[in-house]
């Protein structure tokens, strides 16, 4: 977790140090999450939505007008659900994660599309497992041991439309995909217990203060 925070930190730094060099924007997003697993070590049937919650900061360090540099700290929802005969189980799980991505801008002055795309690092900070059967429900906290990789290392592709109102702050809706490659349990013998995280997301996001 201190290396998490590390980076948290380190982001933080970078983007206040390079405000001088370019228009800085930074804002607030939220929206929701669209988990699931997949991997051979993953359930091949039952596959059910799960919905979950993401939220955080946006840091968009404009270096021209058709790319910036946006990192960004996240709490997001990740896991899975799957149906069996009669019930469900489901894990949702939380993390903290941090993208640094590259993102492209065009369009006209209040109107604008873009694409970002970019590695993330996240960390497991808890999570809860839940299983339905009939009538009865059984909720437990994940209890972490050393079977559980808690770091985990992404891809992220997104895109989506910004909104700039001639008075106001940019809003942008946006549409993201994260790929994880590294499997949510550590110590597995062979790649047939490998378990990824995959997680469409949709959020909206809005500048508290500069940006166009």
């Amino acid at each position: 977790m201190n290396r998490i925070y590390t980076i948290a930190f380190a982001t933080c730094l970078f983007v206040f140090t390079s405000a001088s060099q370019g228009q800085t924007a930074i804002g607030i997003k939220a929206g929701l999450n669209f988990p699931t697993w997949s991997g051979d070590g993953a359930p091949s049937s039952g596959k059910a939505s799960l919905l979950g919650f993401n939220a955080g900061l946006v840091f968009n360090l404009e270096q021209t007008d058709l790319f910036s540099f946006q990192p960004e700290i996240i709490y997001t929802q990740k896991g899975a659900k799957y149906n069996f005969s009669g019930g469900s189980t489901q894990l949702k799980a939380n993390y903290l994660e941090l993208p640094l991505l590259a993102k492209f801008t065009i369009g006209t002055k209040t109107l604008k599309g873009f694409v970002n795309a970019g590695p993330a690092v996240g960390y497991w900070m808890s999570g809860e497992s839940k299983v339905k059967a009939g009538s009865t429900e059984v909720t437990t906290s994940i209890d972490f041991n050393d079977s559980h990789n808690r770091l985990d290392f992404s891809a992220a592709l997104g895109g989506g439309l910004m909104i700039a109102p001639d008075k106001g702050n940019p809003l942008s809706i946006e549409v993201r995909y994260g790929l994880s490659f590294l499997s949510i349990f550590e110590d597995t013998d062979s790649s047939a217990d490998d378990v990824f995280n995959r997680v469409l997301s949709v959020s909206l996001s809005y500048m508290l203060f500069g940006g166009n």
